[in-house]
């Protein structure tokens, strides 16, 4: 029986990088298995304030959940492992055409990425001036006001109360946003 040599797979260009869709909520997984197998891979991280168990803190989440970018970190290395990599689903195409974006996307994207973890940093309180808020615990529980100012861990909110607006300092952990 006669079969056709398969050719050799041909390296993939390092210029571009590839858009890896990975498994759900396991983008470090896919992300660290690409590094250990010799890839160029990056995981965009949305760093932001959020409610986590109850608390705001700085959250770190993935930019575009999931979805990575990888390339080929020798000159010889293709892509078809990525496909069976741990974490990954495999490379998004567009017919037979992988989806790649160009080196100058990805430095705009690493821009925006550290210009989003820099704001968070900047900010000791995850409410601004003018932030609509409401009140989660104690004797106000439940009612809606406007952030007026804040300062360190302390914010001071406007409150309708007896027909006057009220000022009234809370520690932004009894504060949530109003959606």
């Amino acid at each position: 029986m006669n079969t056709l040599p398969t050719p050799p797979e041909t390296p993939a260009p390092r210029s571009r990088w590839y858009v890896v869709r990975t498994k759900l909520r396991q983008e470090d997984t896919a992300l660290r298995n690409l590094l250990n197998q010799g890839y160029e891979a990056w995981l965009p991280i949305h760093t932001a304030w959020g409610r986590k168990a109850g608390r705001w803190q700085v959250v770190r989440t993935p930019m575009f959940p999931r979805y990575a970018f990888a390339r080929p970190g020798r000159a010889e290395q293709g892509i078809a492992p990525i496909r069976s990599t741990f974490g990954v689903l495999g490379l998004v195409r567009f017919g037979e055409q992988h989806a790649t974006l160009a080196q100058s996307i990805v430095d705009e994207l690493h821009v925006v990425e550290a210009r989003l973890a820099q704001s968070v940093v900047a900010v000791e309180v995850p409410f601004q001036p003018g932030a609509e808020v409401c009140i989660l615990s104690g004797p106000f529980a439940g009612l809606q006001g406007i952030v007026s100012r804040t300062a360190d861990e302390r914010v001071a909110v406007l409150l309708q109360l007896m027909g006057r607006e009220q000022s009234i300092q809370f520690h932004y952990t009894a504060l949530d946003s109003v959606r």
